[in-house]
């Protein structure tokens, strides 16, 4: 039996054998067309995003609710650790630490991954291993310091428009992508997506997505993902893969995000060696 229990949110974009395999509860946000709700990756995947967004509704997003956090943490047995999206981006670990202070049934550690999609994927699917070896949520919140400090998120978007309308970058940003045709990469540093650097093509931007991972050497982990972007997120695989040797692995990017980065986005999210000085 685990030593303590894992709690995440949809962003982290786990699958449900991964789920299943170490153990983990899935509190999901949620995305808004209109009047239509749903229930991030429950009730709504990519392609239902797509279908929804071309009848003309600007979706909108939501963090879980503190009943959905109580719900969730209520029926489970033994200590919790709760890893979720960077506060920086959503107030989802703000509402988890509410509702955990609000229960008090037991012991409830919530943790800012200061991170997103398999990034945050790999921070919880860590705790889950030490929680079934046996071990403490101390030594699980060491583990998930030292993922998070060698781990980069190097993204680039198709366009800036959803960023900027959901307040992520300002309009002169996006206005800038636009006008000169540029295509922007940008990165999540201290938990906020910033621009990193602009280049004119996408194969250069997908040979300085790879180059930002290699900065410390080839990663210990690498995940190309994307949303709406498949075309784009094969060709980032293959030239990763003609610099390294190595098949990344993929990820379909949660609907919550993708509101916000917009279709056609691809990332590559590596974590360094661990002998990384990367801060």
């Amino acid at each position: 039996m685990a030593s303590f229990n894992v709690v995440t949110d949809s962003t982290a974009d786990l699958s449900p054998e991964e789920r299943q395999c170490y153990d983990i509860s899935v509190v999901p946000l949620k995305v808004q067309f209109g009047l239509e709700g749903f229930r991030d990756m429950e009730n709504l995947d990519q392609e239902g995003w797509r279908e929804h967004f071309a009848r003309g509704a600007w979706p909108t997003t939501s963090q879980p609710s503190i009943a959905d956090f109580i719900a969730c943490y209520s029926v489970l047995e033994g200590p919790v650790l709760s890893v979720h999206l960077s506060a920086r981006l959503s107030g989802t670990a703000r509402t988890a630490d509410a509702s955990a202070t609000s229960t008090l049934l037991r012991e409830t550690r919530v943790i800012d991954s200061g991170m997103a999609s398999a990034a945050l994927a790999y921070q919880v699917m860590a705790a889950g291993e030490i929680a079934a070896a046996g071990g403490t949520l101390d030594q699980a919140e060491r583990a998930l310091a030292d993922i998070r400090r060698r781990t980069r998120i190097n993204f680039m978007v198709d366009s800036l428009d959803y960023l900027q309308k959901g307040g992520r970058i300002g309009l002169a940003q996006a206005w800038l992508g636009v006008k000169l045709q540029i295509k922007p990469i940008l990165h999540l540093e201290d938990g906020i997506i910033q621009t990193k650097e602009r280049v004119r093509t996408r194969k250069q931007a997908l040979a300085r997505l790879v180059k930002s991972a290699l900065t410390d050497g080839v990663p210990e982990k690498a995940c190309v993902v994307h949303f709406l972007g498949a075309e784009a997120a094969a060709e980032l695989c293959e030239v990763f893969k003609s610099e390294t040797g190595l098949d990344p692995e993929t990820r379909q990017v949660s609907c919550v995000l993708g509101t916000h980065i917009g279709p056609g986005t691809v990332g590559l999210i590596s974590v360094a060696p661990e002998n990384s000085h990367q801060e």
